[in-house]
């Protein structure tokens, strides 16, 4: 028999955006916050793997800008596992910096968990682990090249 899952999500997010509100932020730089409170449940029970409390803000300049730069912040509460413990809660500090070499090419170089956070998410029940430890520190270089 299959159950149901229900879920509840509350989600505020802002944004400021230098081109439709100059007044705002004058300087170009553009700034976001977000909560997330969920409450998913299936057939009256809590589910595993579901963090009841997102929290995600940072700061960047615009996007378009020869020289781009931003950094992110986000917060995760723990999760239960299918053996009924719970992982720990979590925050990520996440930055990027971008460089337009030409009109269509442009280098990004990005780190994801700066601070080298011990993460660990719940595993499946086809696993042995009742939470598995997720990459520390992850460094990315990445060329584009659009039309």
């Amino acid at each position: 028999m299959i159950g149901r899952a229900l879920a509840y999500e509350d989600h505020r997010k802002s944004v400021f955006d230098p081109v439709r509100r100059r007044n705002v932020v004058p300087s170009g730089l553009w700034a976001y916050a977000s909560y997330s409170r969920q409450n998913a449940t299936e057939d009256g029970e809590r589910m595993s793997n579901s963090p009841h409390h997102l929290l995600k803000g940072g700061i960047s300049t615009t996007p378009w800008a020869k020289l781009h730069g931003g950094i992110e912040l986000a917060y995760e509460s723990g999760r239960e596992t299918l053996a009924g413990t719970m992982t720990g809660s979590s925050v990520l500090l996440n930055g990027i910096v971008s460089y337009a070499i030409g009109p269509h090419v442009r280098l990004k170089a990005s780190v994801r968990n700066a601070l080298n956070e011990t993460i660990s998410m719940p595993g499946g029940p086809e696993l042995r682990q009742t939470a598995i430890t997720q990459d520390g520190r992850t460094f990315a270089l990445q060329l584009s090249l659009t039309k």
